[in-house]
């Protein structure tokens, strides 16, 4: 299960959040499989992480927070999550909105 949200105040961010809600452990492709888009496919933010793939047991969660600031595009109304996992091969979709 992915979520994401965008949290106001001191420092505006995007929170994801992935559970691997399976029976089974999931694996990804790196620590950190996720790109953020603007809602025409343009990248505004991919992380740099170490190339190793990584085990998420049944039950376990990862969250993740980008700062709004390191976005190419800081106002985008409507921002996309997309989340890779290498097994099962899978991609995950999230669309945020803001306001």
């Amino acid at each position: 299960m992915l979520r994401a949200e965008i949290i106001d105040g001191d420092r505006p961010r995007i929170s994801i959040k992935y559970v691997n809600d399976l029976d089974r452990e999931v694996v990804l492709p790196n620590p950190a499989p996720f790109e953020i888009l603007s809602i025409d496919g343009k990248v505004l933010y991919s992380p740099v992480s170490a190339q190793v793939i990584k085990t998420v047991a049944p039950g376990d969660m990862l969250v993740w927070e980008v700062d709004l600031a390191d976005l190419e595009d800081m106002e985008a109304n409507v921002l996309v999550v997309r989340f890779k996992l290498l097994e099962p091969r899978d991609t995950i979709i999230y669309i945020i909105r803001r306001g």
